[in-house]
Order: structure tokens, then sequence, then C-alpha cells
């Protein structure tokens, strides 16, 4: 008879088979990149929404720490509460914890408020006291992954075909999104100005008049 999960799978098993066909799946250390990349997008929304004024930003209308930590509020909704779906899944078949899998659904059906009408717009992306209900469930799953991986490490590294030329094409699109240098002078440079001839009669009606006032 199978095993239901509760032991290892033997080379004949089914679950052994199922394993080769289909390959390694994501586990922690996949996740947890993720977790990095995600919350380093969110340092990065901070601090530009909290640096700039209002009219360079998109469509918001406060600044400031307050107008950053409500952008960065936002963008937890959106896109971040729409990721931490599938790394719930991860990290609860990965826990193996009865209580891991039961919060994992708690901060799930707490992500899962960025779905209702309303809760975030493009026109609008000032954050809004309901908003905090996703980036509740957001903090839940981090929190779930880290104990996750306190508890099970991140596990041993898998490689798959073609994973050299996916860096490479990170790196090349990374390159080319970097902002080309600006060639105006800022406000803060000094700039050339080009003096233009004074015509002569100009000059000697300047002339004449500044001997005046010496007279």
């Amino acid at each position: 008879m199978e095993n239901a999960g509760l032991l290892p799978a033997s080379r004949g098993s089914l679950a052994a088979v199922a394993s080769d066909r289909h390959g390694p799946r994501p586990g922690l250390r996949e996740v947890s990149l993720l977790w990095g990349l995600y919350l380093f997008v969110t340092a990065e929304v901070f601090a530009t929404y909290s640096r700039l004024p209002a009219h360079e930003l998109y469509h918001v209308s406060g600044n400031g720490r307050s107008g950053g930590a409500g952008r960065a509020l936002v963008f937890l909704n959106w896109p971040v509460a729409l990721a931490a779906f599938p790394m719930l899944a991860v990290v609860a078949a990965d826990a193996r914890k009865r209580i891991v899998s039961r919060l994992a659904i708690v901060a799930a059906i707490l992500c899962a408020a960025v779905f209702w009408p309303g809760m975030v717009g493009q026109a609008d992306l000032d954050a809004k006291w309901a908003n905090v209900i996703a980036a509740t469930g957001v903090l839940l799953a981090l929190g779930l992954t880290g104990f996750a991986l306190r508890r099970r490490g991140l596990g041993p590294s898998m490689r798959a075909p073609g994973d050299r030329a996916r860096i490479v094409i990170v790196v090349v699109l990374a390159v080319v999104a970097l902002p080309a240098p600006s060639t105006t002078r800022t406000s803060g440079t000094r700039r050339s100005v080009t003096r233009r001839p004074t015509p002569p009669c100009t000059r000697a009606t300047t002339t004449g008049s500044s001997e005046r006032s010496r007279s």
C-alpha cells in the first residue's frame, strides 16, 4: 500500500516516479529570493515617494514619510499580495506542520482582500485603511516563511537546464533598464552665458551718462 507522504518514498513508489517525471519543484530557496526582491522594491518605493514632491509622482496626493509609507502599503497590496498565494503554498508544503498550513490559509484569505472592488485603483494610489487587510496577510506570509526557514533551512540547491542562459538574459535586461545619463545640467551647476557685444551707440550713451553723474 502506498504511503501518504509520512515516510520517505522508495525508488519504485508512485511518489518517486512522479518526482522524477515532473522534476524538482520550487522550494524555500526560491521563495526567499522572491521575498528579497519584493522587500527591496518596497524599500525603493518608500524612498522615492517620500523624497520627491507629489506633482512628480504617479497618481498620489501626498509626499514625505507618510506618503512613502502609504505608497509602500499599496505596493504590498498590488502586486505582493498576489505573489503571496503561490509562496504560501510552497511554505505550507515544506513546513509540514498543521499550524503553518492553517495560518497559511488565514494569510491567503487576508491577501484575497486585494480583489475587492476599489481596493487598489490605478487612478488613485493613495493608501486607504482597507489596504491594511491584504498587507497583514503579506506580513503573515513573510513570517511563516521565516518560521519555515528556521525549521528546515533553505534546502539543497537545484539547477535546471538553461539556468546560465536565464542569468545572462536577466543581466542584459537589467543593464538595458538602467536610466540613460541626463545631458541637461542641474540648477546647482554653473551655466555658461554668452555675452553679446554692446552696440557703439549704446556704449557711447552709457559712457556719457556716467561722466555726467560724476560731475
